[in-house]
């Protein structure tokens, strides 16, 4: 089985994670894909539609204390997550994708090409 956890960091999450002790788990949720063929553009798609909505589900409101920052820190904590996500998976039509999701349609990949 090929699969990723996502989970969100203590550190680098919302202020609510960063309240729990070392003993209480920091919300995660492993993502499997070896259905998937990432060599298609439509297995990339689906993957990322896995990621991002395991990236919700780490980093939702659990509703216990409110104030004006929580929309900004749930959004911080599903970015982080979606990106460690993609970085981990290493796949480089994913990276593309997430990349013209958070920068435009119109943004390519540098690629390498041999100089003589």
């Amino acid at each position: 089985m090929i699969a990723l956890t996502i989970g969100s960091m203590a550190t680098a999450g919302p202020a609510w994670y960063s309240n729990q002790t070392a003993i209480e788990p920091v919300p995660q949720e492993t993502i499997a894909f070896r259905d998937l063929n990432l060599s298609n553009p439509k297995g990339v798609e689906a993957l990322y539609r896995r990621i991002t909505t395991a990236a919700k589900r780490v980093c939702k409101d659990d509703g216990s204390e409110k104030h004006l920052g929580r929309a900004a820190e749930i959004q911080r904590c599903e970015a982080d997550a979606i990106r460690r996500a993609v970085a981990g998976i290493g796949n480089v039509a994913l990276n593309g994708y997430w990349m013209r999701k958070i920068y435009g349609p119109r943004t390519q990949l540098a690629t390498a090409t041999p100089t003589r």
